[in-house]
């Protein structure tokens, strides 16, 4: 995975976590993909993983919430800077 600019699209603007947010921001970052979420897991927003990084030319999930009373929330855009 190479990090490289792209786009984060909120796809839950009514959520506590992404409410305040724009409706799409800049990233910098290593993007994951193929990503599988479980049951209980409820995306907040999504970047495009473009075939030029070797991506797989879907949206994959960047922020996302899990039900759970050991988990708030994660995101794997860790180096935003």
């Amino acid at each position: 995975m190479d990090r490289h600019e792209f786009t984060v699209k909120i796809v839950d603007r009514s959520h506590a976590v992404t409410r305040d947010l724009p409706a799409e921001l800049q990233a910098n970052d290593e993007l994951y993909h193929h990503m599988h979420m479980q049951p209980g897991v409820h995306v907040l927003a999504t970047a495009f993983d473009d075939r030029r990084f070797n991506g797989t030319g879907n949206d994959e999930p960047v922020i996302w919430t899990v039900d759970s009373a050991k988990a708030a929330s994660s995101t794997p855009l860790s180096d935003m800077t």
